[in-house]
């Protein structure tokens, strides 16, 4: 059960409310309360928040399967708190996709390419995961034949192929 304070109950985004005395995020077909300094408690986009202390990140799916988490990130509040898109955001000097730390991500070289990839001076990912296969300098959307491919590979999800099988 929950005890809402009804009259201080508000609705911040699709997936996250509040109210005098805690946060809620929606999950599935009701809501969840979890601990929060509630009057410090600002909406960054549909899917973030934070305090003073805490990113909170509504997931509902990763890498195509559906899940249903809130995650929490902590942070100095004087960090740069940059969201990238949907999937992506910085945080002080470190990248976040939905809520989880992309491993050896380059924060002043990072820039989103579009459909849960990503790219740096060292790495392409495709939702946080390294393609280590991936040539970031040459990787790119080949808008004419539809698909993600560098000098030597074509791209599906984190998958390479040699461009000699097509």
């Amino acid at each position: 059960k929950l005890f809402v304070a009804y009259r201080s109950f508000e609705r911040l985004s699709p997936f996250f409310a509040k109210d005098a005395h805690q946060a809620y995020y929606f999950s599935g077909d009701l809501f969840r309360s979890f601990p929060v300094n509630v009057r410090e408690l600002e909406r960054l986009t549909d899917r973030y928040l934070y305090d003073d202390r805490f990113l909170y990140f509504f997931c509902d799916q990763r890498r195509g399967e559906q899940v249903r988490s809130l995650e929490k990130i902590s942070y100095d509040s004087n960090s740069i708190l940059l969201v990238l898109d949907e999937q992506y955001i910085r945080v002080g000097s470190s990248i976040y996709c939905d809520g989880e730390l992309v491993e050896d991500a380059d924060a002043t070289q990072f820039r989103v390419i579009n459909d849960s990839y990503a790219k740096d001076s060292q790495y392409v990912y495709w939702w946080g995961l390294k393609i280590r296969s991936a040539d970031p300098a040459t990787f790119h959307y080949n808008e004419e034949q539809k698909h993600y491919e560098d000098k030597r590979f074509r791209f599906f999800r984190n998958k390479a192929y040699p461009k000699a099988a097509f």
